[in-house]
């Protein structure tokens, strides 16, 4: 004989219908909760969980009919899980190799939190953000400083954003980055990175960075057919957008500004120069456009690791 089968609503999960038959789970009884369940998933409640807690007894004819169940209810969106086993019977789910097919759940609580939305993750936070301008002059002596103006030089010029991230730890983020320029360019390279929403006056980069030290960066050189006018980076981490950096690309007689700060980076700008010359780190040729080139992932602004 089998009992209580009237369905539970869990206040917590209201979307799921919840039984805690009580007696044995063996012949004409198989039959009875079978029904009581498949009555429950024409109610479109497609979401079931079976407490197994006052079952006395179930064979495994009892477990095949369950798991007939739970194959309906997945066909219909939802799921059927089980909760609370006494050990003969969690060892026979075991030994019916049913324990990777079905969610077993040691109590009820913790069955129905298995359906709640999980959190959205935090997104990263940022206590420092730089953007740097490397100028190569004509004799090949680079300078580096903290500006907001960029001189349009193609091939001499460059510029790097930073980003410190609050927790500091060695982790991985993905990073999502939209350069937008003031008008279309006139070229656009064809880098492995760019994504397919680029288009003549935008370019979107996703891949993953590493930081370390609680650093990210990115770099962009100057190329032939960028534009004068305002430029912006957006730069979205994890799925949220973190920060914008705004600069302005200035032909060399307009772009005579001080520092932000005044501040000068002389290590960075021995790393930018080798990055902004005639070939990238990829060992790409310029091209005409902004061209993209490789980013030191690990320094922090003084440019050392």
């Amino acid at each position: 004989m089998i009992v209580n089968l009237e369905p539970i609503r869990p206040q917590r999960a209201p979307d799921v219908a919840a039984v805690a038959p009580s007696g044995v789970l063996e012949g004409t009884t198989v039959d009875e909760l079978r029904a009581a369940l498949t009555s429950l998933l024409g109610e479109r409640r497609t979401k079931l969980l079976v407490d197994l807690g006052g079952l006395a007894n179930v064979d495994s004819s009892g477990l095949s009919m369950i798991v007939a169940v739970m194959k309906l209810a997945r066909r219909l969106g939802g799921d059927l899980r089980l909760c609370a086993p006494r050990p003969d019977i969690h060892s026979l789910l075991d030994t019916l190799g049913l324990l990777g097919q079905i969610g077993v759940y040691p109590d009820r609580q913790e069955a129905l939190a298995s359906w709640l939305p999980s959190p959205p993750p935090m997104a990263p936070k940022i206590d420092r953000a730089v953007f740097l301008v490397s100028t190569k002059d004509r004799t090949g002596r680079s300078t580096t400083v903290e500006s907001d103006v960029v001189p349009l030089l193609p091939g001499r010029s460059s510029y790097q954003w930073r980003l410190h991230l609050s927790d500091a730890t060695p982790k991985s983020v993905a990073l999502k980055e939209i350069l937008t320029l003031p008008t279309p360019s006139d070229g656009w390279p064809l880098a492995p990175e760019l994504s397919g929403e680029n288009h003549s006056r935008r370019a979107i980069t996703e891949e993953t960075l590493e930081a370390r030290d609680g650093w990210i960066s990115q770099t962009w050189r100057v190329a032939n057919g960028d534009p004068p006018g305002p430029y912006s980076i957006e730069v979205h981490l994890d799925g949220a957008f973190i920060h914008r950096f705004v600069f302005h690309v200035r032909r060399p007689v307009d772009s005579i500004s001080p520092p932000l700060r005044g501040a000068g980076h002389p290590d960075l700008a021995n790393g930018a120069t080798h990055e902004a010359g005639g070939v990238d780190a990829r060992g790409v040729t310029p091209i005409r456009g902004v061209l993209k080139v490789a980013h030191n992932r690990s320094a922090g602004p003084n440019g050392r690791p």
